[in-house]
């Protein structure tokens, strides 16, 4: 059985969307509305302080609403609703290049997502970036798609790689040294596993 999904749409740049499930949830993010309108996309969710619209909200999509001075972002906002209607893994797009202060803390919101036991992946027009924590997950590649394995904890301990031009058996990885950088996938399947630590896997597109 597939696992539903939960997207979330950000007011960066957006890949094109996939086809959203019967049982998956789009949520747009403020600006991100733009982009699934543009799409042909209607969310069942806006989730923002509206800073960045700049469009007219449709009248059927419901509106959680939060001001603009707040700690948390957006995305982050966006992510507890997705939580409060038992989403487990999450696709956020438009959350990739333009503002750099923006994507690390996207970024730092994947490691959080997966620190709490879900997973999470960004995905660019030039790249998926996937973080989870102990466990075992199956990346659909292509032959020579470019792979980098990071270590989003301090210190990721029983990381194999399979599939992968350069393997690894119960290997370990630190955040400080990026050893996992610039490896190529062998087919159409690599597969990760950590054991304790949160690795974060970047499929470049081919």
């Amino acid at each position: 059985m597939n696992e539903k999904i939960c997207y979330l749409v950000g007011a960066g740049e957006v890949a094109p969307l996939p086809p959203i499930g019967k049982d998956d949830l789009l949520i747009a993010v403020d600006g991100g509305l733009r982009a699934c309108l543009a799409q042909n996309q209607t969310p069942q969710l806006l989730v923002g302080d509206l800073d960045s619209l700049e469009c007219t909200v449709p009248s059927e999509i419901p509106l959680c609403r939060f001001p603009v001075k707040k700690d948390e972002t957006d995305t982050y906002l966006a992510y507890l609703e997705g939580v409060k209607r038992g989403y487990a893994h999450f696709e956020i797009y438009g959350g990739l290049g333009g503002r750099a202060d923006h994507t690390i803390a996207n970024l730092q919101l994947l490691r959080r997502i997966a620190a709490e036991g879900r997973t999470a992946a960004l995905v660019g027009a030039d790249a998926r970036m996937l973080a989870f924590a102990d466990r075992t997950v199956t990346l659909k590649t292509l032959p020579g798609q470019s792979l980098g394995v990071f270590s989003l904890s301090e210190i990721a301990e029983g990381v194999t790689i399979e599939g992968a031009a350069y393997a690894l058996s119960k290997g370990t990885l630190k955040n400080d040294f990026p050893l996992g950088v610039s490896n190529t996938a062998l087919g159409k399947y690599v597969t990760l596993t950590v054991e304790k630590g949160i690795l974060l896997a970047v499929l470049s597109s081919v």
